[in-house]
């Protein structure tokens, strides 16, 4: 019965207190829900091992009755026969069936109760596993969130008004080249005037 230590230990560990400690939190669930992955397979491993002792039980439980009220009819007709020392040995082998009987007895409530402990343990497990898929898939979705937030916020106020005085200031150099082409270029245009005036005196 080792996995019912094993998931004893886990049903009792606290996940949470690793979750809130952990640095990366995603992977401590992942982590958990893989060990419980693992859990479950054994669990249901020795769970199939279990039902087959159990039905393996009941069968020589069944047989053994047979056996025992065969051998009571055996009895019965020896003694309507009058052989009652034949009447004697089939009762004795009924004694020893009705004995064995008991025994088995005994082992079939034994593993039917280890069987429906298994059951429980089973759906246990897959309870925490979809209850922690589920906890998992808020969770990243939370992280996503809150990484986002913090990329916004390192691109934040500050760094977006730095961002744009910047802007501003390429801007207005730009503005300021292109003023000062455009006087060149009316400045050389008036030269080019003055020239030709003066060429045509």
């Amino acid at each position: 019965m080792g996995i019912l230590k094993r998931v004893r230990t886990i049903l009792a560990s606290n996940i949470h207190a690793r979750i809130s400690e952990a640095e990366d939190p995603e992977l401590i669930v992942n982590q958990s829900l893989r060990e419980i992955e693992r859990d479950l397979r054994e669990a249901k491993a020795e769970y199939g091992a279990i039902e087959a002792n159990c039905k393996r039980v009941k069968r020589e439980l069944d047989q053994c009755i047979s056996e025992m009220e065969k051998m009571e009819r055996y009895a019965v007709k020896a003694l309507e026969s009058g052989d009652e020392g034949k009447a004697r040995h089939f009762l004795e082998e009924k004694l020893n069936f009705k004995s064995r009987s008991q025994e088995l007895k005994a082992q079939y409530e034994v593993a039917t109760v280890h069987v429906e402990q298994m059951k429980l343990v089973q759906e246990k497990l897959r309870q925490d596993f979809n209850g922690l898929s589920e906890r998992r898939d808020i969770l990243v979705g939370r992280l996503t969130e809150a990484k986002s937030k913090q990329r916004m916020n390192e691109l934040g106020p500050s760094q977006s008004n730095v961002r744009l005085t910047a802007f501003d200031q390429l801007e207005e150099k730009a503005e300021r080249a292109l003023a000062e082409a455009e006087a060149i270029e009316q400045l050389k245009r008036g030269l080019d005037d003055d020239i030709e005036r003066i060429s045509s005196k």
